[in-house]
């Protein structure tokens, strides 16, 4: 899987990299992803300091929130718990239980 600054997320083949699939899901361009809970769920986040929740399998975007007020650095997943890192110099804890 790669993300690129054009906004779209490419699932890429193991073996010779041709491209199986491409989404579009910004304009602004995507910074990072990370792997949520399910295999096929990922947190994107965007030029524009929102924060996508994607499914590979539907490859459609579920939800999304506008998480900082700068360039989003980094994220982690834990316990159902999204961790945003920013440019904007604070650490965000999102709850993706509910």
């Amino acid at each position: 899987i790669t993300i690129s600054s054009d906004g779209f997320l490419k699932l890429l083949s193991p073996s010779d990299f041709k491209c199986l699939k491409s989404y579009f899901i910004t304009n602004s361009g995507l910074l990072g992803l990370v792997s949520l809970e399910g295999p096929d769920q990922l947190a994107l986040s965007s030029y524009n300091h929102n924060v996508y929740l994607f499914s590979m399998f539907s490859g459609t975007v579920s939800q999304y929130f506008y998480a900082h007020d700068a360039e989003i650095t980094g994220m982690l997943f834990k316990d159902s718990t999204l961790i945003t890192f920013s440019k904007d110099y604070l650490v965000k804890f999102w709850n993706l239980r509910s």
